[in-house]
Order: structure tokens, then C-alpha cells, then sequence
């Protein structure tokens, strides 16, 4: 059976953003920084709801180096969506790797 999990939007403003959808309704369900990868990623949901469908927000940190951050005008700040299917088979390349458990 196929779920939806989330939609993922890029964010240029988070707080302005969460600040949005709380006003629509929506919770912050989890939040993770990555240092390495400098993104932030916040999770909302309707009240109850988190674990049926959610709104992923990616926060791409600006550069270390002091350059502009990216521009995400023309629609590039829509980013996925992501279902889980369970009933499909693995298909080449993947069926033939191995899985060490890291991606």
C-alpha cells in the first residue's frame, strides 16, 4: 500500500516560514540541524497528524565562505515528494548491491 509521507519546500527565511504554517495550523513535529551538510530540516504537521502527512522544510545554510546564499526563484524551492511504497520488488542497480546499511 503506497503512503504519503511528506512534501519538502526550500526555505530562505525558516522562522518566517514556520511562523506561516503555524498560523494556518500546522506544528513544528522534529527539527535537525546538520553541521556537515549546513541544512536545516523542520518537519510540520496538522495537530495529531505527524505521523500521516507532513511539510518538510529545508534550510540551506549560507555559505561558509561568505558568498550569496542560492536564490530559489522560478520554482526551484519546491524540492520532493515522498511516498513509501512496500509492495515493490528491487530493481537493477539496486537489487544486485550490497547493502551495507549507509547510503
Amino acid at each position: 500500500m503506497t503512503k504519503y509521507l511528506h512534501t519538502m519546500i526550500r526555505v530562505s527565511d525558516p522562522d518566517a516560514t514556520v511562523a506561516f504554517f503555524k498560523l494556518i495550523g500546522l506544528e513544528e513535529t522534529r527539527r535537525f540541524d546538520n553541521e556537515g551538510g549546513r541544512f536545516t530540516l523542520i518537519f510540520l504537521a496538522a495537530p495529531g497528524q505527524g505521523d500521516v502527512a507532513e511539510v518538510e522544510l529545508t534550510y540551506n545554510w549560507p555559505p561558509a565562505d561568505g558568498s550569496a546564499p542560492e536564490d530559489y526563484t522560478g520554482g526551484r524551492n519546491f524540492g520532493h515528494l515522498l511516498l513509501q511504497e512496500g509492495h515493490l520488488p528491487p530493481q537493477e542497480p539496486w537489487a544486485s548491491m550490497p547493502n551495507t546499511g549507509v547510503w
